[in-house]
């Protein structure tokens, strides 16, 4: 936990919300909370500590998160309503029509039971991951960016 510890909050994370959430959301997509839940059960003082630390920083990241949409917070389990909140955020801005666009077309991406289509959905997954790390200059604190990606070569900013 400690070394989990320290990968979310020194280096890329230290200052910034964005990396910490990514690294984050990617723990927990590989199942990092069942460990965390049966570590609180060796009733140990010291990993009792690195526990409560890491869960102390990702209340205070998800509040921080919640800012951003003036919400208390934000349901990262819920499709719909991080959907919501999204539009709502979104919704009568110049950005609105693009949201629209990029839902058109995943209404259109293939989807076939058996994983024949999954890599489309793991090509926009890091797509949209480099779109959120990346700064103004382009660079990326992502150990494993996407090869010759650039925001900024894509889309004329």
């Amino acid at each position: 936990m400690s070394f989990i510890n320290a990968v979310l909050n020194a280096g890329a994370g230290e200052d910034n919300l964005e990396f910490r959430l990514h690294l984050r959301y990617e723990f927990l997509m590989l199942g990092i909370q069942p460990v965390i839940d049966k570590l609180r059960e060796h009733e140990n003082a010291t990993l009792d500590r690195h526990l409560d630390f890491f869960e102390m920083v990702r209340n205070e990241d998800d509040s921080e998160l919640a800012k951003r949409f003036d919400a208390t917070h934000v349901d990262t389990k819920s499709a719909g309503a991080m959907f919501e909140l999204i539009k709502k955020k979104l919704s009568h801005t110049d950005a609105y029509p693009n949201l629209i666009s990029i839902l058109q077309h995943c209404l259109q991406m293939p989807y076939k039971r058996g994983g024949g289509s999954l890599q489309h959905w793991q090509l926009l997954d890091r797509i949209l991951q480099q779109l959120v790390l990346q700064d103004d200059k382009g660079e990326d604190p992502d150990a494993a960016p996407l090869d010759n990606f650039s925001v900024k070569n894509i889309v004329r900013m």
